[in-house]
């Protein structure tokens, strides 16, 4: 890995214009154990966006920023940074999960709900962003909100276990036994080894 990120770095500033050198370097930054090399991929991020003309790489450059913030020791300055790139990269569905699932980290639960809701606008299906949004709300003890969002906008196919296990986990949480049953048992005739749904079924 340190190989790696060394070529990755080398490659940047042979090509300083180019956005694929600047995203491997953010991605081997991420995924490498030294926090040493999270500024620099951070500043190269932030450079690259700042002077990015190209729309579809918006998204990948704030999902990589985002992704080093929440690698940062200090909380306040992660968001801070994260706050600065949030108005970009709005039109991909994976950036509004990976910033909420980075604000949410960093503790700041309102903020996620807040901009995975503007995710929600922008993407009204997504069963992915919705079911953030859920586990933000059942984690604040708003189980009952949480249960009126899944059963208004969650698609409920017979194939959709992810749907079956979430409800049934929300139920079996805020003590409704026999509600949870019932889902949990949709859930898992259509996957039988489901984890979530089958450690909240033994609970």
């Amino acid at each position: 890995k340190d190989q790696a990120v060394s070529k990755a770095l080398d490659n940047y500033q042979l090509a300083p214009d180019s956005i694929r050198h600047a995203l491997m370097v953010m991605r081997f930054a991420w995924s490498h154990s030294s926090d040493a090399l999270i500024e620099p991929a951070l500043s190269i991020g932030e450079n690259m966006l700042a002077t990015n003309e190209v729309a579809e790489y918006e998204g990948p450059l704030v999902q990589g920023i985002a992704r080093l913030c929440n690698r940062m020791v200090d909380d306040d300055e992660a968001v801070e940074r994260l706050e600065r790139v949030v108005t970009f990269g709005r039109h991909a569905q994976n950036t509004f999960v990976v910033v909420g699932g980075v604000f949410y980290d960093k503790g700041q639960s309102a903020r996620a709900y807040e901009y995975l809701h503007e995710g929600l606008e922008v993407h009204p299906s997504s069963s992915t962003i919705i079911f953030q949004i859920v586990g933000i709300l059942a984690g604040n003890s708003r189980e009952d909100e949480a249960l009126m969002l899944l059963e208004t906008h969650a698609h409920k196919k017979v194939e959709d276990v992810e749907y079956f296990a979430l409800i049934g986990h929300i139920y079996a949480n805020s003590g409704r036994s026999e509600s949870a049953v019932k889902a949990l048992r949709k859930a898992l005739q259509i996957d039988p080894n489901h984890a979530s749904a089958l450690a909240d079924m033994a609970m």
